[in-house]
């Protein structure tokens, strides 16, 4: 009988606690980077407010505190968060990163609104500007105008489009008990507006 271990008992030892460790460390795993879709409002040196929105179904509201034009303006989004920029926060718009934002009508002279890709809706209840949607791409894509069937409140020209693919245009008008001579063309509607303003539809536009 030997007094002393083998070598070979020994090492074989020591590589299996070697394997067992291995087992049993700890592993870090990288994790797929992702970013959050979010629509950007800006509003650049001419005063135009920018708004562009991503490819989700955006569902974006435009309205007007006042139609004297000393009002705020509200743009809701329930489809995703709007980012504002640096120019639009010094102008004293508010809300940033949030579904509702805010403003001063006096910073704004005219929108251009764009909703990308997804099934966008867009309901102007007022304004005191032109404002021009393009709802993109999409074939659920439809832009309302009016508030609860009152366009009292929308004081300037609308000009519609849908230029990736079908958009339906719905004009409400009624609440509104007065009489009106309106008029239809390919790319105008007459006479539904306060003020003699016009709405104006392109491209991939259905009424």
């Amino acid at each position: 009988m030997s007094l002393f271990p083998s070598r070979g008992n020994h090492h074989g030892a020591k590589s299996a606690q070697r394997r067992a460790r291995a087992r049993h460390r700890a592993s870090v795993e990288r994790l797929e980077g992702r970013t959050l879709l979010a629509a950007t409002l800006d509003i650049n040196a001419g005063g135009v407010l920018i708004y562009n929105g991503t490819a989700v179904a955006n569902d974006l509201s435009i309205d007007v505190t006042s139609t004297t034009g000393s009002g705020q303006y509200i743009l809701n989004d329930n489809g995703e968060t709007i980012t504002l920029s640096a120019n639009a926060i010094a102008l004293g718009w508010t809300g940033n990163a949030t579904n509702t934002v805010m403003g001063p009508d006096g910073s704004v002279n005219s929108m251009l609104i764009n909703t990308d890709d997804g099934d966008d809706t867009v309901t102007v209840l007022g304004t005191t500007d032109p404002v021009s949607i393009d709802t993109a791409t999409g074939f659920g894509d439809q832009t309302i105008l009016g508030d609860a069937g009152d366009l009292s409140r929308i004081n300037n020209d609308i000009f519609v489009q849908d230029t990736g693919g079908v958009s339906t245009l719905t004009v409400d008008d009624f609440a509104d008990p007065a009489a009106k001579t309106i008029g239809f063309n390919d790319a105008q509607i007459t006479g539904a507006l306060p003020g003699g303003f016009n709405i104006n539809y392109g491209a991939g536009i259905t009424t």
